[in-house]
């Protein structure tokens, strides 16, 4: 099978980071399919978009959100604050300071990434306590490497409330 030039250069910077490693012509192909796209994307991303909003949204079961993360790397932008690994994610997420969250979707797009992982992109908006709802932007991504309690993990989470980054 031919491998493109371009499949060559990703797999250089992805593994190798840029390095001047040499791929001659016999590239290894199964190195290639292991980059291939899930073509459950957007099926995997909507439910995992869900059942993300519902443990958050929920008191109960918001703890269980450590599952979803790796322990040492990944990542939360939370309002321009970055924090890393599960222990500082979680420190976070439960330093807010609402009684009650609902978290309203008004789309969600994904894409898939060439190590399997999804990227998801949520538009909506975020509702806490009485205060009216303010637009908001939250962008995940998923890998497929399991954990012992996950299918999957979350390496990046980003979030921002839009109304807060308008003039």
């Amino acid at each position: 099978a031919v491998v493109s030039t371009q499949s060559k250069q990703w797999y250089q910077r992805r593994v190798h980071g840029g390095s001047s490693l040499t791929i001659n012509s016999e590239f290894n192909l199964e190195l290639v399919k292991k980059m291939a796209l899930n073509p459950n994307f957007n099926q995997i991303g909507e439910m995992f978009t869900k059942q993300y909003y519902a443990m958050f949204d929920n008191a109960a079961t918001r703890g269980e959100l450590a599952k979803l993360y790796n322990t040492e790397q990944s990542f939360l932008s939370f309002e321009g604050q970055q924090m890393q690994g599960t222990a500082k994610i979680m420190e976070k997420i439960n330093s807010l300071t609402f009684q009650s969250i609902a978290h309203i979707v008004t789309s969600i797009d994904c894409h898939p990434m060439f190590d399997g992982g999804i990227l998801v992109n949520v538009m909506g908006q975020l509702k806490t306590d009485n205060d009216p709802p303010n637009p908001s932007c939250k962008t995940l991504s998923s890998s497929p490497w399991a954990t012992p309690s996950s299918s999957s993990t979350m390496c990046s989470d980003l979030f921002f409330i839009m109304s807060q980054h308008t003039k």
